[in-house]
Order: structure tokens, then C-alpha cells, then sequence
């Protein structure tokens, strides 16, 4: 990791044993000139889902962004995942009305 690593992690156990994580990394808004945090993967395992899990690392991703005076926290979701979509809408989570994500690998040009 160094001391500038390229994302954190956040870890949920129950007994011991890992049945969930988010990954994020720090970027800054421009448009909002804000730091805001990135999430690139939530995930918990399916014995463990339903049980406030995946809320709790998405709150503890929010207390992140604000002990770094960030102002939100951003992520993409597959649109075929309804499970995610639905939610993430029940923390408040919304689509931005304005934006997609592109991607970009300049050693593939096709």
C-alpha cells in the first residue's frame, strides 16, 4: 500500500469470519469542486444479506468521506441488477440525471 495507497477497504465480519467489504478510492468533483468518494465494489455474501450489512459499509463509507471534507459518495450499478438499484434507492441513493460513465483503454483501440 505505501503511503498513497490507490483505494481502501472497509471489511464486515460476523464470528470472526468476512461476509462483506466495500473498496473506494477519493476523487474530486470539479463541477461541485468537492472530494468525493468513489466506491468500486460492495459486495456481501448471500447467507449474510438482509441483515443491515451492506448498510452499515455504505454508512461507514459516508462517515469516510466526511472526516475527509468530502461532500458524496458515488458509485456505478449494473441496470440489470434491480436487487442493487432497489437498494440502494432505500438509502437515498439516486440515478444523476446527466451523467455516464465511458470507458477508455488506450492500448485497445477497438
Amino acid at each position: 500500500m505505501g503511503t498513497d495507497p490507490a483505494f481502501f477497504g472497509l471489511l464486515a465480519e460476523r464470528g470472526g469470519k468476512p461476509v462483506g467489504y466495500l473498496l473506494y478510492s477519493y476523487v474530486y468533483d470539479v463541477d461541485h469542486a468537492a472530494r468525493v468518494l468513489h466506491i468500486s465494489d460492495l459486495y456481501v455474501r448471500e447467507e449474510a444479506r438482509r441483515q443491515r450489512i451492506g448498510t452499515k459499509l455504505m454508512s461507514a463509507a459516508a462517515g469516510a468521506v466526511s472526516q475527509v471534507g468530502g461532500e458524496f459518495v458515488i458509485w456505478e450499478v449494473l441496470n440489470t441488477n434491480q436487487s442493487a438499484i432497489d437498494f440502494y434507492k432505500s438509502l437515498g441513493g439516486r440515478f444523476l440525471p446527466k451523467s455516464s460513465y465511458m470507458f477508455w483503454n488506450p492500448e485497445d483501440p477497438t
